[in-house]
């Protein structure tokens, strides 16, 4: 029988709870697919995923309203308003328009850390365009900064 690697405990005190959560989360989705368990029980699917989240997490649980035949999905949703109370939308996107790329961080690096930062600024339809001009601004290369805003149909 193959075993899959489950993810390690959530850390609620250490960084950035939000992001950690959102890591933590998709890692437990992904283990739980692979492993097969999403076909258990809800309220067995709702031990694995206390269990995995550690003492922090159990804890953390216990302070939410539990209704009777609790849903994994709502558990979930509970944890996620708990990590996420109020996203602070100014701050988010002085974070997204202030970033530039680092010295010797590669393109490839700067491109993911931009759309990582653009997922929290509820940009709606303005993600790629936006990105696009974070892009021409913030990269360290002057010369091609230069040349990049003459391009008329520049795209990712």
């Amino acid at each position: 029988m193959d075993t899959f690697k489950p993810p390690g405990e959530m850390r609620f005190a250490i960084g950035n709870v939000a992001e950690n959560w959102k890591s933590w989360v998709q890692k437990f989705k992904n283990f739980m697919l692979a492993s097969e368990k999403n076909s258990k029980p809800e309220n067995v699917k709702i031990a694995i995923l206390l269990n995995l989240l550690g003492d922090e997490g159990v804890a953390s649980y216990n302070t939410f309203k539990k209704t009777e035949g609790e849903q994994l999905e709502e558990v979930l949703k509970c944890f996620e308003e708990h990590c996420n109370p109020h996203q602070n939308i100014v701050f988010e996107r002085y974070k997204f328009f202030s970033c530039k790329q680092r010295e010797g961080q590669t393109f490839d690096n700067y491109l993911t850390q931009l759309k990582t930062l653009v997922t929290t600024c509820d940009f709606g339809d303005q993600q790629e365009s936006l990105i696009r001009d974070r892009i021409v601004l913030g990269i360290n290369d002057s010369s091609l900064q230069e040349r990049m805003p003459r391009e008329p149909s520049l795209n990712l």
